[in-house]
């Protein structure tokens, strides 16, 4: 049976409760609750008050913007919505709005890190774990679609048992042409060797991006071609490191040649609108593309911890398009 599982931050979640279902500061934030969090882990993590400040900082002299800690009700999806709408809209007030822009991405970023790099490490098995191994019994070919940005799914694979030269990374992904970007020392997952078989046990399409790509960036804060990537193509570089990376300088990606030190900026789509401006760019489209046909081809179509949330514009019209030209669609299973 072809099973496509959707995969959304509640699988991300429910993953981290199943190891400790009462140490609930550690696990993943939802949308609802971003904020929140954020100023929970400040307290007792002096990098993700930092990020809190710098970004409160830029927010207080940009009067265009609002601070959303100062909004109970907010959610990160509108706050990144509406801080995407003051860099696209308000020219005079560009560079403030792109530098709040990139704190907020940089506090998401880091927060992500804090709350799921210790998941992805973990060896013994989770929620997710199980219902992805309960699927391969059932499946074949399955086929992993999620929006989340963090390296949880990508952790469930390294699990399984050893198939050492049978998969790497970018066969994981679907093929969909990542650049390597290799790292040496501490938990890694394995890139592509000429002995690789190119056969991973399931594939995994991100269609948000991930905090495992990357862009190349001149400088610390980048520009706004490589915030909001155009059509064009660009190498995306993807690390082997299992755990999200913060900060990261390149030296010389190319040895010898260019510029000697590059800066990164992580292959994010945030939840805004407007997603197409960045899922435009060739490689998210080939993942978006194999996305589709995937669904179109299901006999059963999985969703776990996704909530269809409202900037998801393009999410919607793909399952809503693909799912009625399926012909072969059984039963949809909600978690």
């Amino acid at each position: 049976m072809r099973t496509v599982l959707i995969v959304g931050a509640g699988g991300s979640r429910a993953q981290a409760a199943s190891y400790r279902p009462q140490r609930t500061l550690g696990h993943p934030p939802l949308d609802g609750d971003f904020f929140q969090k954020s100023t929970q882990l400040a307290k007792s993590l002096p990098v993700v008050a930092r990020r809190v400040r710098d970004l409160r900082n830029v927010l207080s002299r940009n009067p265009a913007i609002y601070d959303p800690w100062d909004l109970a009700s907010i959610t990160m999806e509108q706050f990144f919505a509406d801080i995407y709408y003051a860099v696209a809209a308000t020219p005079r007030a560009l560079p403030l709005a792109i530098s709040a822009f990139t704190e907020t991405v940089r506090l998401y970023s880091q927060v992500l890190a804090e709350t799921t790099n210790w998941v992805s490490i973990l060896p013994r098995q989770g929620d997710l774990d199980k219902l992805v191994r309960y699927e391969l019994r059932q499946s074949s070919p399955l086929t992993i679609i999620t929006f989340n940005h963090d390296l949880i799914i990508e952790s469930v694979a390294a699990k399984l048992p050893s198939r050492d030269g049978q998969w790497c990374l970018g066969s994981l992904y679907g093929d969909v042409g990542l650049t390597n970007l290799r790292w040496t020392g501490g938990r890694l997952h394995p890139l592509h060797e000429p002995d690789c078989r190119d056969q991973p046990p399931f594939t995994i399409l991100k269609l948000h991006g991930s905090l495992n790509w990357f862009m190349r960036s001149p400088t610390a804060t980048p520009p706004v071609s490589t915030l909001f990537p155009t059509h064009g193509t660009r190498a995306i570089f993807v690390s082997n490191r299992a755990d999200i990376a913060m900060d990261t300088r390149l030296r010389r990606i190319t040895p010898g040649r260019g510029r000697p030190t590059w800066y990164t900026w992580p292959l994010v789509v945030p939840p805004i609108y407007d997603k197409q401006r960045i899922t435009g760019m060739g490689l998210l489209q080939a993942v978006w593309d194999q996305a589709n046909a995937a669904i179109m081809k299901a006999e059963r179509l999985v969703l776990f911890g996704y909530s269809l949330p409202d900037a998801d514009v393009l999410s919607k019209q793909l399952l809503r398009t693909a799912v009625r030209r399926n012909r072969s669609l059984n039963c949809i299973d909600c978690i």
